[in-house]
């Protein structure tokens, strides 16, 4: 069983006496000692991590022991808890008041106590346990502290630096702050200077590994986000069990339970997911609610009733929840749960169109959301940026809009009752079928398994 830790303790097993204790920690320590370890630095949410908390299952299926650190927020999925060759280790977050002091103040702040927190978890895990790095593995962003710091300790323990580059951490902080303030032009050089100097480059899209190979020079290798199997389309019984367990907390969807196929007057269900950050602007998505609460006040038998779940947790969320109150739409239910690892993968599986306002900060990273999403066999309306077309093609897996008017032209067309059936309901599902079949573990084999040999 996995530790999930911020005190160095392991976990006592129920009926247990410490001195059983003491024995199968020692004997587990020892089988892991023979094993190659990685260090896996996520300066976030480990629970709101996907992508990484993949690479360390991934590593783990092939034969390694991952130290994982980072934010514990939000729960940390079972497959990882429960997970014996993965420990996870817990930093203290910056305190809150932080953010209440001036920007030139709270920033060098918190990459202080960032940067002291993740160096003592580091140390302590390596030290006390005899858990050495092999291979120390670092999402970005964030850049500052994460690559300056893990690059020096790769040299103290003479292990390769490996970078997973998400996207930008320069180009997100220049969404709320000008792009020649001082603190955006040091993080720029931090990150650009720091992030030449690791020995592998891992990135998400072809768009930003030539990026990197321009500015930097960095030969970087593309691992698309692929969904793991828990995405899955469901079967009629799966989808009815799940939306009479959901119902429990959202009787809204008791109408969708036996309401038959989309198209036939059951209400729709519309889905999207955020972090509620400033590069998707929500504003798009409620302007084309409110425009299908008018056409379905004007033609009333012609568009269904509309349930919208908007998952997710950030910093704008609050901001979001104000204005949706003061909506007042009585054909369109807007609801923002924040569900179990679990239960989200089932709500993807069961909804009928899902939307993504992510525009990428850089224009070269891609929405998660959407390969979620796609995995469930969902089709999504998406915003247009720079790269989607490298996961989203107009026509054939779902549909590309550039503002509120065509996606809400898109909406009003995929919801429509109609007695000619929308081709596209079949089309994009069947084309979503070639995505599906490769999964994330047989792509992270295919790509980048090489770099931990």
């Amino acid at each position: 069983m996995s530790s999930t830790l911020d005190n160095g303790e392991a976990m006592k097993r129920p009926e247990e006496t410490k001195e059983e204790q003491r024995i199968r920690e020692a004997e587990e320590q020892d089988r892991l000692l023979q094993r190659k370890c990685v260090y896996l630095i996520v300066l976030g949410d480990i629970g709101r991590s996907p992508r990484m908390r993949y690479h360390a299952l991934s590593l783990t299926k092939n034969g390694y022991f991952v130290q994982m650190i980072g934010y514990g927020s939000t729960s940390i999925p079972d497959d990882l808890e429960q997970n014996p060759s993965i420990w996870i280790r817990c930093m203290k977050e910056p305190p809150a008041f932080f953010n209440e002091l001036p920007k030139l103040a709270s920033y060098p702040l918190k990459v202080i106590w960032q940067a002291f927190f993740l160096t003592w978890v580091f140390l302590w895990s390596s030290f006390a346990y005899r858990f050495y790095p092999d291979f120390i593995l670092v999402q970005n962003p964030p850049a500052i502290p994460t690559l300056g710091l893990c690059w020096i300790l790769s040299k103290i323990y003479a292990c390769p630096f490996i970078i997973d580059w998400h996207n930008y951490g320069f180009s997100i902080m220049s969404l709320v702050t000008n792009s020649q303030h001082p603190i955006v032009r040091f993080a720029t050089w931090f990150e650009n200077y720091f992030g030449s100097k690791a020995d592998y480059n891992i990135c998400v899209t072809k768009a930003m590994k030539d990026d990197l190979k321009k500015r930097l020079n960095i030969e970087a290798v593309t691992l698309y986000d692929k969904p793991p199997n828990i995405f899955k389309s469901l079967t009629m019984d799966e989808r009815k069990n799940f939306l009479i367990k959901f119902s429990n907390s959202f009787p809204v969807l008791g109408d969708v339970v036996d309401g038959g196929e989309l198209g036939s007057g059951r209400p729709g269900i519309l889905i999207s997911t955020t972090s509620w950050t400033e590069d998707e602007d929500f504003s798009i998505l409620l302007q084309a609610l409110k425009e299908y609460e008018s056409a379905k006040n004007d033609n009333p038998d012609m568009f269904p009733k509309l349930i919208v779940f908007i998952t997710g947790k950030g910093p704008q969320k609050i901001y979001y929840s104000e204005i949706i109150g003061s909506l007042n739409l009585q054909h369109v239910s807007i609801h923002l749960p924040w569900l179990p690892h679990d239960d989200y993968p089932k709500l993807l599986g069961c909804s009928d169109l899902g939307v993504s306002l992510h525009t990428s900060s850089s224009g070269l990273d891609l929405p998660m959301k959407v390969v979620d999403m796609y995995g469930s066999g969902l089709p999504v309306c998406a915003m247009n940026f720079n790269c989607i077309s490298e996961l989203v093609q107009h026509n054939e897996n779902g549909l590309i809009f550039n503002d509120s008017s065509e996606l809400t032209e898109q909406i009003q067309d995929w919801f429509k009752i109609s007695g000619i059936p929308n081709k596209n309901h079949v089309l994009f599902r069947e084309n979503i079928k070639s995505f599906q079949a490769l999964r994330w573990d047989e792509n992270w084999n295919i790509n980048v398994s090489h770099i931990f040999r």
